[in-house]
Order: C-alpha cells, then sequence, then structure tokens
C-alpha cells in the first residue's frame, strides 16, 4: 500500500520529531501547574497569585521553547 502524504505536511527526520516531542511533556506539566495555581485563586489560597504568575511565565516560556523547535528547518 503506498504512503499517503499531506502536501503540506512537514517533511521531519526522525530526530526532530523526537526533538518536538521532548518538548511536549515539560508544556504539559507547566499548564498543570498554571492551572492548579489557578484553582488556588479562586480558593483563596495565600501567594496564588504570585504562584500563578510564576507558573504562567514558564508556561510561555516553554511553549515559545517548543514552538520554535517546531518550526526550525
Amino acid at each position: 500500500m503506498p504512503t499517503i502524504r499531506w502536501p503540506d505536511a512537514p517533511d521531519w527526520s526522525s530526530s526532530k520529531a523526537e526533538a518536538i516531542t521532548a518538548r511536549v511533556e515539560p508544556v504539559q506539566d507547566a499548564v498543570s501547574d498554571a492551572n492548579e495555581a489557578l484553582w488556588d485563586i479562586t480558593q483563596g489560597a495565600p501567594d496564588a497569585q504570585a504562584r500563578f504568575n510564576h507558573a504562567h511565565q514558564v508556561f510561555r516560556d516553554r511553549l515559545q521553547s517548543y514552538t520554535e523547535t517546531a518550526e526550525q528547518p
């Protein structure tokens, strides 16, 4: 059976795919941390806003790293 490829699909090597995959879990962890901190804000936990601000920045940094890795040729 022939391989079907999308016309605009990126032609990633396995090492490129592995590099991108390696960036996924840290992004997911950062999302989880930010969500937990956001929940703590709704519960009135002390310093929850500061924890959320930090977790949100970590998420943004990791997402940027993921995006940059995916965009590299």
